[in-house]
């Protein structure tokens, strides 16, 4: 069971927002800064795993625990925002990603993606349409953002369950030549009857795994150019 949760964790927080993302000046000691200002912030260190590190921390009013993470990635910014902002082919390289559309604009600046994610037994599938809003306006220091939360309008209806929580963001920058810092927030709730315990736990695994996914594709489409 625990497998299964972590596979439909893996997905649900690929797009899953908070001032923590605001522009931070990237150099060689970021990592080190970065850990010193989060837990100062009550964030709690959960994992450093070939270079990821992750947090967590306690939401009030809510049993799921908002998740941070951190790593550098030895590619350009601008290949791997390109790469996470590729939305319409996540399909093709996340797994159990069955559909991802990009929706008609209705807010400016705001990108809109529905996806559907098919599971294995037990796990239901899920559903949900986000709103995402990129931030390139300081392409020129290398600096790249996207944050997205969920939709409120009316989703079309689907066999699985519906998203209750997904916020969060990606935020990239360059810290030395050919080196990005990436910081990923998270704070989802994947919905059903999955305990919030193996939710939280899953959720520190999952985290790994979505970086590495950014990291393969990213590297692809890199060497594709």
């Amino acid at each position: 069971m625990n497998h299964f949760i972590t596979t439909l964790l893996f997905i649900t927080v690929l797009f899953s927002s908070g001032a923590l993302h605001a522009q931070i000046p990237c150099n060689p000691d970021i990592l080190t800064t970065r850990h010193q200002q989060v837990t100062e912030l009550n964030w709690v260190l959960q994992n450093d795993h070939d270079g990821v590190i992750v947090y967590n921390r306690e939401v009030k009013d809510s049993g799921i625990r908002e998740v941070l993470a951190f790593t550098e990635i030895k590619l350009p910014a601008v290949v791997l925002f390109k790469t996470i902002s590729d939305y319409a082919h996540y399909k093709d390289f996340m797994p159990y990603v069955q559909k991802s559309e990009v929706l008609p604009s209705i807010h400016d600046q705001k990108i809109r993606v529905y996806q559907k994610l098919v599971f294995p037994w037990p796990i239901s599938n899920r559903y949900y349409t986000i709103e995402l809003t990129p931030d390139t306006t300081q392409a020129h220091l290398g600096h790249y953002a996207v944050s997205w939360t969920l939709s409120n309008e009316e989703m079309a209806e689907e066999k699985g369950v519906q998203l209750q929580i997904n916020d969060g963001y990606w935020r990239f920058c360059a810290a030395a030549d050919n080196l990005t810092f990436v910081e990923y927030y998270i704070h989802t709730d994947p919905g059903g009857l999955l305990p919030q315990w193996a939710v939280n736990q899953a959720n520190t695994q999952a985290v790994l795994e979505v970086i590495e996914a950014l990291q393969k594709r990213a590297t692809l489409d890199a060497s594709s150019r």
